[in-house]
């Protein structure tokens, strides 16, 4: 028999289940890429809008095929690409060879575990909407613990809620 003190529960959001495509298949990783048509030069000036240098440690959730990792490793910042998808993290990890700044990390918002110096920058582009609303808040918990003192956490997200808006501070 189950009782109250026994029982376990599990209401817990698995971060790796897929959602609608399967990103675990190589393949449709590389349809992916192909489909996105990334353009580099616009990562670059977000790499630069944010002010990225060398000096500065980002974590970036949800890479996908790591145009925008690639990008700010290209600064000599010390890079960690955070994807809930081993298959994104290899084909991510095929277009960085000889680069020696960038980690690929098989975790989510919800699981990765930050260790050394707090980030200067936490960059998450058109992921964070697959968690529900609210995981969301526990994600950006974690977050804040992860960012330095005065830190930049970056978030583009689909939201066909409500308007576009420009947030300048918490």
């Amino acid at each position: 028999m189950t009782t109250a003190s026994t029982q376990k529960w599990n209401w817990t959001f698995d971060e790796f289940k897929q959602i609608g495509v399967d990103f675990a298949d190589p393949e449709q990783v590389k349809t992916y890429d192909a489909r996105q048509q990334t353009n580099i030069a616009r990562e670059k000036q977000l790499v630069d809008r944010l002010g990225i240098t060398a000096d500065d440690t980002v974590i970036e959730f949800g890479p996908g095929t790591g145009a925008f990792a690639l990008a700010a490793a290209a600064t000599g910042a010390h890079v960690i690409a955070v994807d809930i998808s081993k298959a994104m993290l290899d084909y991510g990890r095929s277009k960085a060879v000889g680069l020696t700044n960038i980690e690929f990390v098989h975790g989510g918002f919800l699981s990765y575990k930050h260790e050394g110096q707090p980030a200067n920058f936490v960059v998450t582009k058109f992921a964070f909407h697959h968690l529900p609303d609210f995981w969301k808040a526990i994600a950006l918990q974690r977050i804040n613990k992860m960012l330095q003192k005065g830190g930049t956490f970056s978030c583009a997200m689909w939201c066909s809620h409500f308007l576009p808006i420009k947030l300048t501070s918490i």
